[in-house]
């Protein structure tokens, strides 16, 4: 027989895939558990008790919800609750108020689309997607005073530009056709109708020195400027004697850049799905509107063209020697021949479809000013609006270098688009370095739609069902635009639909289907993105699938995420230090169905809050849950009393009693960790009172969870022969166990045989002495534990906490003895 003492003083890779239970040379299996359940792997190498939850209340009606975030600064945020057709928003635990109710906000989005919910945030302005509703801008102006609509995208994005030539479009306004300019003097009759700026007026008449009645003539050396009603101008008459004529217009209407004009088509170009959507049109021929040349007379009135830009020669004797420059307004040009130019239009208009006639005769309303060509001829170079009834909205968002990029409608589902440089309301595609964009990920013949939309370090990332990519630019001195969007794919397994996380500046995501979890980090010795697995070694845990994850960056590193199956799990990951720990954490009967991490109040650190599906005292409910932070009593900076591992909790602090209420847990039976002691096993009446055994000044009630425990994988003796697997082998004299803040828990060897039930020795406890209802102290320091066990092919030890006591473990040394040498 020989002995072996076997020090483990490193979990920190918490419940590794049994899988692996055979690989006593796999670096994580040194540092590995068997079972972590409701145990968390600690950075420095030991485990401790997953932290409990503090309930705050429930959602609205009891409601599936979906919480997002909302952080303006780290001491500035909210989450906002969206429950079908209605969000709340809660602030560090509290739901806002408005007067003596709940803040309550309708909006569009049902109970079926909560999950589908994807959202970027810019200051005070949340940009939301569902990929059913159209785009929402959701702005705060104060804590209760929210507004949200839908995003004015007046500008784009379209869709493939028509290219078929008997597919054509003619622009008119609803009155006739296209009319003549305004000329001064000129002789007109009753009912003639003359554009002057951007409006169209009837002529009603000349009278002449304020005799007679208004009858044909000259039109005067003023044009008309009112935009309703009829008006009778006074001027001076230039064709002598020195009389004075009254002219008179009726407004018409405005013409352009504004208004409602007909389209008129052919060859089918329109169908009733397109009311509400835009359409842009862009001029094929520019006959009548020539390129702008300089001293050329006779212009006044006339279009000429510069630099892809219309305009109307307003004033002067001639064109000038300055070409328009302009965008917008009417301004001189030329201060020695006083040259004037209104800006007409550039050289694409966007209208909104408001009425259908039929597949060739539509209304719309003018967005931006279409181009005069577009009245004076037809055009095949048109594009349906990208986002719409008929085509669908984006179903995934994200905020990249200062653009808005929306991806993933139903007709384009591999289709990214990138707002303006600034501008994430202007979508409107251009070939300058700002302007916005349209790209859709190539194919192999398959259509793998985009589920989400992710910022990094290097690029911007796209989930998708089959793929993941990489967008980046292809020039190193640019931004990604128009010209520089470059993608290349980093991962060939594709994504779920969960959001990814960038912990570290890449995107942590779960795998198509859920059933592993992937980083994609840059590697300098391929110099590109690469996959890696961060749930290889513990595959087990995803076999329900994950559909959650959120990251906590303070006080500890942890990624917490949400099984279908409503299983809490979390991952320890620190790549610095290369540790990667998992360990699954039960909430005491309660079905998690969402999860939510944001700022503290004092910003120091972040909150994690779950939606929990309960079945209390006979009914549903759904509650709000805040997990505990543990951090200050486990470092020592708090009383003992301060740690709270127990579940759907009320925390009380205040003068002493032994009757406490809490009326969500009525009917159950609770546990209470108190600064008096740990009491078990209490039920509370059916009007929420709990009675303790004696007075307290601070307590934690709630659900205890019996299924936490964590065990050692199988101890390997050390010996000179080989390996000691297949030999029998027990503990000799006990185990000691190094602690740090333990209040109580309980340690038992289980030896495991093939083909027979595991065998548990006696429970014993693990502190110095009992942690009774006369209070106590966590312990720290080195205990011996006298566990002991028979001869057995597979011997473990196994650790259970005891009601609300913490309980962390930083090291076990096993004396072990075993046959052979």
């Amino acid at each position: 027989m020989t002995r072996a003492r076997l020090v483990q003083n490193a979990f920190s890779s918490g419940e590794i895939d049994p899988r692996l239970f055979g690989r006593n040379d796999f670096q994580r299996f040194k540092t590995g558990l068997a079972e972590c359940r409701g145990f968390i792997p600690l950075v420095q190498g030991g485990f401790t008790r997953a932290p409990g939850t503090e309930r705050r209340g429930e959602t609205r009606g009891n409601s599936p919800a979906r919480r997002i975030p909302f952080s303006f600064a780290q001491n500035d945020a909210v989450e906002l609750e969206f429950t079908d057709s209605v969000m709340r928003v809660w602030r560090y635990g509290d739901l806002v108020m408005d007067g003596g109710s709940p803040f309550e906000l309708a909006t569009p989005f049902e109970e079926d689309d909560l999950p589908n919910l994807d959202w970027a945030q810019d200051g005070d302005v949340i940009y939301l997607v569902d990929g059913r509703n159209p785009m929402q801008k959701l702005s705060r102006a104060a804590l209760d005073d929210w507004s949200i609509a839908d995003v004015a995208l007046d500008r784009g994005p379209f869709r493939i530009a028509n290219l078929d030539e008997t597919k054509t479009v003619q622009v008119e306004y609803l009155t006739g056709g296209a009319v003549e300019y305004w000329q001064a003097e000129e002789n007109l009759t009753n009912g003639d109708r003359r554009q002057y700026g951007s409006n169209i007026y009837i002529y009603r008449g000349t009278q002449t020195d304020f005799t007679g009645g208004f009858v044909d003539g000259h039109c005067g050396t003023r044009g008309p400027t009112h935009t309703s009603g009829t008006k009778t101008y006074e001027m001076a008459d230039t064709s002598g004697g020195g009389l004075i004529v009254e002219v008179r217009w009726e407004f018409d209407v405005v013409t352009e850049g504004e208004g409602t004009v007909r389209l008129i088509g052919s060859g089918d170009p329109f169908d009733a799905e397109m009311v509400g959507g835009l359409m842009l049109i862009e001029p094929v021929d520019f006959e009548d509107v020539p390129v702008w040349v300089g001293n050329d007379s006779k212009r006044n009135g006339k279009l000429v063209l510069y630099a892809d830009n219309i305009y109307r020669h307003t004033a002067g004797s001639d064109s000038g020697v300055n070409p328009p420059t302009h965008v917008g307004g009417t301004r001189m040009t030329d201060g020695n021949s006083e040259t004037k130019y209104q800006w007409i239009s550039g050289l694409r208009g966007i209208v909104r479809i408001t009425s259908f006639t039929d597949a060739n005769e539509v209304e719309a309303d003018q967005v931006l000013p279409v181009p005069r060509p577009c009245f004076d001829s037809a055009t095949y170079l048109w594009a349906e609006g990208a986002w719409s009834d008929k085509y669908g909205y984006p179903a995934a968002v994200e905020l990249h270098e200062r653009r808005l990029f929306a991806a993933a409608t139903p007709s384009d589902p591999r289709t990214v688009w990138g707002s303006q440089q600034g501008d994430f309301e202007d979508f409107l595609v251009g070939d300058v370095a700002d302007a916005p964009l349209g790209y859709t990920l190539a194919t192999d013949g398959q259509k793998n739609r985009i589920l989400w939309l992710a910022t990094g370090r290097r690029g911007l990332f796209i989930g998708s069902l089959g793929e993941v990519y990489r967008a980046y630019s292809s020039s190193q001195n640019e931004a990604i635009g128009p010209t520089t969007f470059a993608t290349e794919i980093v991962a060939p397994d594709g994504a779920s639909e969960a959001r990814p996380i960038a912990a570290f500046g890449d995107p942590i995501y779960p795998v198509r289907g859920g059933g592993r979890v992937q980083e994609v980090k840059y590697s300098f010795e391929v110099d590109g993105a690469v996959p890696r697995d961060l749930s290889l070694p513990s595959r087990h845990l995803a076999a329900s699938p994950i559909e959650q994850i959120e990251w906590q960056g303070a006080p500890g590193k942890l990624a917490w995420m949400r099984r279908a199956d409503g299983l809490l799990l979390v991952l320890l990951y620190e790549p610095e230090q290369e540790v990667l720990g998992w360990a699954p954490v039960p909430v005491a009967g309660g079905f998690v169905e969402d999860i939510t991490v944001s700022p503290a109040a004092d910003g120091t650190r972040d909150v994690v809050t779950l939606t929990v599906l309960r079945t209390l005292d006979g009914g549903t409910v759904r509650t709000v849950e805040q997990l505990a932070d543990n951090e200050a009593a486990l470092l020592g900076g708090a009383g003992v009393e301060e740690f709270n591992h127990l579940y759907c909790a009320s925390i009380y602090e205040g003068a002493a009693t032994s009757s406490l209420s809490v009326p969500h847990l009525a009917g159950e039976t609770v546990t209470a960790w108190t600064d008096a002691g740990d009491f078990p096993g209490l039920t509370v009446a059916g009007d929420g009172t709990v009675t303790l055994p004696g007075a307290v000044t601070r307590a934690t009630v709630g659900l205890f969870d019996d299924s936490h425990e964590v065990e050692t994988l199988p101890l390997q003796a050390v010996r000179r022969d080989g390996d000691q697997r297949g030999r029998p082998m027990r503990l000799h004299s006990g185990v000691g166990a190094v602690l740090h803040r333990t209040a109580g828990g309980q340690i038992a060897a289980v030896a495991r045989d093939f083909g027979q039930a595991p065998r548990e020795g006696g429970w014993i406890g693990m502190v110095p002495e009992a942690f009774d209802t006369d209070g106590g102290e966590a312990w720290s320091g080195a205990a011996r534990l006298d566990v002991t066990t028979g001869a057995t092919l597979d011997l473990r030890l196994r650790i259970r906490p005891q009601g609300g006591r913490p309980l962390t473990v930083l090291a076990l040394v096993s004396e072990v003895e075993g046959e052979g040498v």
